[in-house]
């Protein structure tokens, strides 16, 4: 299965994810398609492209979408719980459609599967960062010893 689509914008994306995923996540199943929290909405598409490109529903199983407050009905969970491309928040869908697995082994897995590339990219953006300041360093001594040789 590929995963990348979910971490490709880069290793902020998955940082702010994992961190959303593990701290906020019964609170976000619970506020999720709330008409009182549109500053919540970013939260929403996260938990959304998670659950539509990972093919998986809730943080442990679907059954977590019955504690969401905002639903028509008890039956319904989130329309990326399924593969459908309706852009509303909840759907009516059979249980036999719905993706039945949570989303936090999936990710966990990920994440152990590609720790190294991760730890690779981490320490390749530190170095990337140490070149730059010592290139301004150079190029400000560089135009420093040209002023004053002007002088």
């Amino acid at each position: 299965m590929d995963n990348e689509g979910v971490w490709s914008n880069g290793n902020n994306r998955g940082v702010t994810v994992h961190r959303l995923w593990q701290g906020k996540i019964e609170s976000v199943i619970s506020e999720y398609g709330s008409k009182d929290e549109p500053e919540d909405i970013p939260k929403w598409m996260i938990v959304n492209a998670l659950q539509k490109t990972l093919h998986c529903c809730g943080q442990h199983n679907y059954t977590d979408w019955l504690k969401n407050k905002n639903k028509e009905n008890s039956e319904q969970v989130p329309c990326s719980c399924k593969n459908s491309t309706l852009r509303k928040w909840f759907c009516d869908v059979p249980l036999n459609a719905t993706y039945l697995g949570g989303c936090e082994n999936k990710i966990s897995t990920w994440k152990d599967a590609n720790t190294l590339t991760l730890i690779v990219i981490s320490f390749g953006l530190l170095a990337s960062e140490v070149f730059q300041v010592l290139f301004i360093v150079f190029f400000y001594r560089h135009i420093k010893n040209k002023i004053y040789a002007e002088m």
